[in-house]
């Protein structure tokens, strides 16, 4: 009957007044702006969908809720039954294809940031953002070389498709990295 009551009542409104730090007002702003939509009706879209979708999820879910892109779940999907060599190639292909995109989409986030830089910024959005996995940097050599760790709940399997992902995308950069890759975790030494 609520759910009834829900949809009847959609038009109702009421006011909350809500502290938000400006620059992701100012964001929001720039995203409504370009997406020909209200700000309140992002703020609302967002709501609803940890409402009714987040919210439950969390409830009956054993771990993270993981956000990824469909293209991203697709190679995900695409590297079942594979052999190591073919994730490998898979992955690294993918890396290589997209990984530019996102280091121009995060380039805005730090202006004057080179790119190994980026990548360690993207890399820790997704860690927050995603549940892809947890992320841990161990060192930065006056931001020449990183030492990260990536930690999962997931398999080797994942560790894969995650360290030769993210390889692919470095070699776009033309950056180098060593990898450790383990059942639940992958080591990155990521140099210029």
């Amino acid at each position: 009957m609520s759910q009834v009551e829900s949809k009847n009542n959609s038009k109702i409104t009421v006011l909350k007044t809500i502290r938000i730090p400006k620059y992701i007002a100012n964001k929001l702003e720039e995203i409504a702006y370009e997406k020909d939509l209200k700000f309140n009706s992002i703020v609302s879209e967002e709501l609803e969908k940890y409402v009714y979708y987040t919210y439950r999820i969390e409830k009956v879910s054993q771990d993270n809720i993981i956000t990824i892109s469909y293209r991203f779940f697709k190679l995900i999907i695409d590297s079942i039954g594979k052999s190591e060599n073919e994730i490998i190639y898979l992955s690294n292909s993918a890396g290589k294809d997209w990984g530019r995109e996102y280091i121009m989409l995060w380039s805005e986030i730090c202006k004057n940031c080179d790119k190994i830089d980026l990548f360690v910024i993207l890399l820790k959005y997704i860690s927050k953002y995603s549940g892809l996995y947890n992320m841990t940097v161990l060192s930065e050599n006056e931001k020449k070389n990183y030492i990260i760790i990536l930690h999962h709940t997931l398999n080797k399997m994942y560790s894969l498709i995650l360290a030769h992902y993210y390889r692919g995308i470095l070699e776009s950069l033309n950056l180098k990295v060593n990898l450790e890759i383990k059942e639940n975790s992958i080591i990155m030494n990521i140099y210029k």
